[in-house]
């Protein structure tokens, strides 16, 4: 490495040398995105909701913040980096530069990010996240003798990430790989748990693991879900008969613990998951009632939407989807009008009384939309019972219509479309009836109020807290540890003691 290369280089942890071997590379940002570093997608999903125009960034900094937390050890700092010793700093310089990427004023000559020899980031996240979003080359300085360890969903497991904000990472990392599958393992699969776990090893060893978490979920919830996964084939029905063949699939796979296990993994092909998914079927013997897997991005966007979105989740264990027939028609011709026009689905949202339907309510005979962009071409001459709205969300629930359509905390998906949280059509409705005092809508509002709950939220507080608890163990922990090692160092006992500990641990 050469004196100019090292001035290059932010001082981290990271002890460079001049004598390290290294080669200077000009890359795509993209292609350093991927399982070895999950903590990026927590940078690009604040990236992405501050470039959206999001008003209310609470959520984004919420995830940005656990995720710098888990990253930092909890201090909130960067060793050999005086800008950041609080969050707002981490802030601050992640704010400085999307401006200045968003302005194309960012100096690529300026410095170097570090990668390993097998072009695993060292340092920079930022600035590859940055780099990443907007679709930019970066230079990068290939150490060829050097390896880190991955900052992968395992490491930030263990750093106490939440699980949550987990999740919102791992739907966002959808956004930037086509090549992501989801294997699900069924409950019946976790009746035998070493058999899960050889399962998971196998998983592991075959392909590159991004993201895995379990659930616990209802009878009616695996149904739900699966009238998403397989509500496309002909096997399963259709709505008129309530997709009638769902039901005996979903006994297929269901056993009494309501366990599924969600891999997500990183694959050259279908072809290559479809092999592995083979082979954990014939590990439990149980044929298709052990696991499924998804064949594209489009269907694992969809799964993971249905899935590891709360919203979406409380839809799933809470809706009856098939109840009302006519207005699920109504929503299925909607999305194929979307469909067939080639417009992009995220910037739709369904509001009002389909979202009760969709639930299972109360039936609708209309349905109502925002779209970002007004889109009046959207509507067939026939179809007068699908309206756009053009009028402002924010004037009835407070919410303007980028935070409504691009913050996940005010939607759910289900089946590729967005809907209005249930949390949302409630202050819309009680706000509307300050106003209007409408019979409906306190009908609705009854309606709404007898399926939520605060358990939810209560559930997620104790989470939270426990967390809290864990962090401030472990950070007790490592000072009490760091002081034991000084003061015996002091007393020349440091040699004596670990020579102890290491008889006592045989």
């Amino acid at each position: 490495m050469t004196q100019e290369q090292f001035n290059k280089l932010d001082k981290c942890y990271f002890n460079y040398s001049l004598e390290d071997n290294c080669i200077e590379e000009v890359i795509d940002a993209r292609s350093l995105l991927g399982p070895y570093r999950f903590d990026l997608y927590g940078i690009l999903f604040y990236i992405d909701q501050k470039v959206k125009g999001v008003t209310d960034l609470s959520y984004a900094k919420e995830v940005y913040k656990e995720r710098t937390r888990a990253m930092t050890g909890f201090r909130f700092s960067e060793i050999g980096n005086d800008e950041k010793s609080s969050f707002d700093d981490f802030i601050k310089v992640l704010d400085n530069l999307i401006t200045d990427f968003q302005n194309d004023n960012y100096d690529y000559d300026k410095t170097l990010i570090p990668v390993d020899k097998k072009g695993e980031p060292i340092d920079g996240a930022h600035r590859i996240s940055c780099a990443a979003y907007f679709n930019k080359k970066i230079k990068v300085l290939r150490f060829l003798e050097r390896e880190v360890l991955p900052c992968d969903y395992v490491y930030l497991h263990h750093e106490f990430l939440p699980s949550d904000i987990a999740d919102t990472m791992a739907i966002e990392s959808l956004k930037w790989h086509d090549n992501i599958f989801a294997l699900f393992l069924w409950p019946k699969a976790h009746k035998s748990a070493d058999k899960l776990q050889k399962a998971i090893s196998l998983i592991a060893n075959e392909t590159s693991i991004l993201y895995q978490v379990e659930y616990k979920l209802t009878f009616e919830a695996i149904k739900n879900l699966m009238i998403q996964l397989y509500g496309h084939m002909d096997w399963v029905g259709s709505i008129d008969d309530g997709y009638a063949n769902i039901t005996g699939k979903a006994d297929e796979v269901w056993a009494d613990n309501g366990l599924v296990r969600i891999v997500l993994v990183q694959a050259n092909s279908c072809e290559e998951v479809l092999a592995i998914k083979g082979k954990v079927r014939d590990m439990f013997g149980i044929g298709l009632a052990s696991i499924h897997s998804t064949d594209n991005i489009r269907e694992t966007k969809m799964a993971m939407n249905a899935l590891l979105n709360p919203n979406s989740r409380h839809h799933l264990l809470n809706a009856d989807v098939t109840r009302y027939k006519d207005s699920y028609k109504l929503f299925t011709r909607f999305k194929d009008i979307i469909s067939h026009g080639g417009f992009d689905k995220d910037e739709f949202i369904i509001v009002n009384g389909m979202v009760l339907s969709i639930y299972g309510l109360r039936p609708t005979l209309d349905l109502d939309y925002y779209c970002l962009h007004a889109s009046p071409e959207l509507r067939y001459p026939s179809d007068d019972e699908i309206e756009e709205h053009y009028d402002s969300p924010s004037g009835l629930c407070s919410i303007p219509l980028k935070d409504l359509i691009n913050d996940p905390c005010n939607y759910f998906v289900y089946n590729e479309i967005k809907f209005v949280t249930l949390q949302n059509i409630l202050l819309l409705k009680q706000n509307r009836y300050k106003v209007m005092h409408l019979s409906k809508d306190t009908d609705d509002i009854k309606l709404i109020q007898s399926l939520l709950s605060n358990h939810n939220k209560f559930a997620k507080f104790i989470s939270r807290k426990q967390l809290l608890l864990k962090r401030k163990k472990r950070v007790f922990n490592e000072k009490l540890r760091n002081n034991v090692i000084m003061i015996s160092q002091r007393l020349n006992l440091y040699d004596f003691l670990r020579s102890i500990k290491h008889l006592l641990c045989k």
